[in-house]
C-alpha cells in the first residue's frame, strides 16, 4: 500500500512538472470592479419573535387585552416592539378591536460597488480554479412594513439614511473557459465559501459570517499574450445572517463587473 502511494505521488508530481514545462497550466491574477445590485432583504425574526406576527386586540369586561400567539402581552411592551419594527409610536388604546398581522419588514438598498481580487490556476486550457475575495458595499434606501388591520392593509415606510451593508466574500471558484481559437474567451463558473456580512446603522454595527455560493458568466479578450480584459456577471447568494438578534432572509446580489486578468 505504501509503495502504491509513493508511485501515485511521483506520478502526480511528474505530471505537474510536465504541464508547467509545456505551458498548459498557468497562474493568473484577476481584478474585478463594477456595479452591485442587491435584492430586497426581509426580517424573518426579531428578538426571538418570528414574523409575520398575528395578534388580537380585544376588550373583555371593558379592559383592553392584547393576545399574541395565545398569550396576553402588556400593551407597553408591544408598543416598544412595534416601534423597533419601524411602525412609529403606536398607541394601542386608539386602535380598533379585532385581528391584526404585522408582516416581515422589507429593506431595500441603493445600487453600490463591488470589487474582487482573485488568484487562479489553469488546470487545463478550459478548466481553472481560483480563490477570490473582495468587498461589496450598499447604502440603505428604505424599510417597508405591511400590517393587516380590521379596516384593511396599511403600509409603513421609513428611510434608511444611516444604514450601510458590507459584504466580504471568501470563495473558491471553478471556471470553464470555452477553448475557442479566438482572442475572445467566453467563460462560466460556480463558487462556494463564506461571506462576512456587516450592517452599520450609524449608532451601532453588527456582523455575521455565513455560507455563500456564486455563479458567474462573462467574456474576456486577450489584448496581449498574458493580459486579458473583459466583462462579467456574478450572482452571489448568502444563507440567512443574524445581526444581534435580528435574523434576515438570504441576501442576493447581482453584479456587473469590468475585469482585468494577468497570466503568469
Amino acid at each position: 500500500m505504501k509503495k502504491t502511494t509513493r508511485v501515485l505521488c511521483l506520478l502526480t508530481v511528474a505530471g505537474l512538472v510536465y504541464s508547467l514545462q509545456a505551458g498548459d497550466s498557468k497562474w493568473s491574477l484577476k481584478f474585478d470592479v463594477g456595479l452591485a445590485l442587491p435584492g430586497d432583504i426581509k426580517v424573518e425574526e426579531m428578538e426571538g419573535v418570528k414574523l409575520p406576527l398575528p395578534f388580537t386586540l380585544s376588550a373583555p369586561g371593558g379592559v383592553r387585552t392584547l393576545t399574541v400567539m395565545g398569550e396576553n402581552v402588556p400593551l407597553a411592551d408591544f408598543a416598544d416592539f412595534a416601534d423597533s419594527l419601524g411602525l412609529g409610536d403606536v398607541d394601542i388604546n386608539t386602535l380598533a378591536l379585532g385581528d391584526y398581522s404585522i408582516g416581515k419588514p422589507k429593506l431595500t438598498l441603493d445600487p453600490g460597488i463591488r470589487f474582487d481580487l482573485g488568484v487562479g490556476y489553469n488546470l487545463t486550457k478550459a478548466f481553472s480554479v481560483e480563490i477570490e475575495s473582495g468587498l461589496i458595499y450598499n447604502s440603505g434606501d428604505e424599510m417597508q412594513v405591511n400590517v393587516v388591520t380590521p379596516g384593511g392593509p396599511v403600509s409603513f415606510k421609513e428611510a434608511l439614511d444611516d444604514f450601510s451593508l458590507y459584504q466580504v466574500p471568501v470563495l473558491a471558484n471553478f471556471l470553464y473557459t470555452f477553448p475557442l481559437e479566438s482572442k475572445f474567451k467566453p467563460f462560466v463558473g460556480v463558487g462556494a465559501g463564506g461571506v462576512f456580512v456587516m450592517v452599520d446603522t450609524g449608532d451601532d454595527s453588527e456582523s455575521d459570517f455565513v455560507f455563500a455560493y456564486q455563479a458567474m458568466a462573462g467574456c474576456s479578450y486577450a489584448i496581449r499574450e498574458n493580459f486579458d480584459v473583459g466583462i462579467s456577471y456574478k450572482f452571489l447568494g448568502t444563507s440567512s445572517p443574524e445581526f444581534g438578534g435580528v435574523k434576515t432572509s438570504d441576501i442576493f446580489t447581482h453584479s456587473i463587473l469590468a475585469q482585468l486578468n494577468y497570466r503568469f
